[in-house]
């Protein structure tokens, strides 16, 4: 199952950038793990995939 709908890679052109992981993102922002994927999946919250590894930038997490 794709938890992650949205398909587009992280920008490599940054820099290095902070990333979460689905339990480091929830933790930071007070919200269960299912929460989290529910809000990605509704393209609410921005979430990357590297393989079949997700994770969220912890700078756009502030914005949340």
């Amino acid at each position: 199952q794709n938890r992650c709908n949205l398909r587009r890679r992280h920008p490599r052109t940054e820099g290095c950038r902070q990333m979460l992981t689905a339990t480091q993102a929830a933790q930071a922002l007070g919200v269960s793990k299912r929460h989290l994927y529910a809000l990605a999946a509704k393209g609410l919250l921005p979430c990357y995939r590297f393989g079949s590894a997700v994770r969220f930038d912890a700078a756009e997490q502030q914005g949340a």
